[in-house]
């Protein structure tokens, strides 16, 4: 999406727009969302910028890919094509950075996992599936309710805010693993 000369303009960028504020207070908030509003006008001064070039000078780059299935009809627009590449900078860099961190974290306080992965790299696979299980690198998720439906006795309507917790949901105390339990 860019060059190497812009990941720290990136990682400054993802790291702003998944901020949150130093405290609940009214001040800190609306501070929080003016240094959020420049990153989002930022990053999407950066990839129109970085969409026009590509335009003109398609390559096998992901930008040109997408500019590539834009004129083929498939369903990403103009319109949605800098939000798209926004959210891949940033869910891109956090859950990478993330997932890195919690499984050196997870294997430092697990005693003997280190050794046993060590000895049998085979469960690397299956150390890393139990890494985004147990310490998600996206704890909190926000959808939209696309159509009226129901969960367990909890009646969803169309056009509703979901907040699913990750980090909840995937620590069900009746369930152990081989890695976590």
């Amino acid at each position: 999406m860019g060059t190497p000369k812009h990941i720290d303009r990136f990682k400054e960028w993802s790291d702003i727009l998944v901020m949150s504020p130093k405290s609940i207070s009214k001040e800190d908030v609306e501070e929080l969302m003016k240094i959020k509003r420049k990153a989002e006008k930022e990053l999407e001064e950066f990839f129109e910028s970085m969409i026009d070039e590509k335009r003109n000078n398609l390559g096998n780059d992901l930008i040109s890919i997408l500019i590539r299935a834009e004129e083929e009809g498939v369903k990403i627009s103009e319109d949605e094509l800098v939000p798209f590449c926004n959210l891949l900078l940033v869910a891109g860099n956090e859950t990478t950075t993330n997932l890195i961190s919690n499984a050196v974290f997870s294997i430092i306080e697990n005693h003997g996992v280190y050794e046993e992965v060590r000895k049998n790299p085979s469960l690397v696979p299956q150390m890393v599936e139990e890494v985004l299980r147990y310490r998600s690198p996206a704890q909190v998720l926000r959808r939209i309710v696309t159509k009226e439906t129901e969960i367990g006795s909890q009646r969803l309507q169309k056009g509703e805010v979901v907040v699913p917790w990750l980090g909840s949901a995937n620590r069900d105390e009746k369930k152990s693993t081989r890695f976590y339990g």
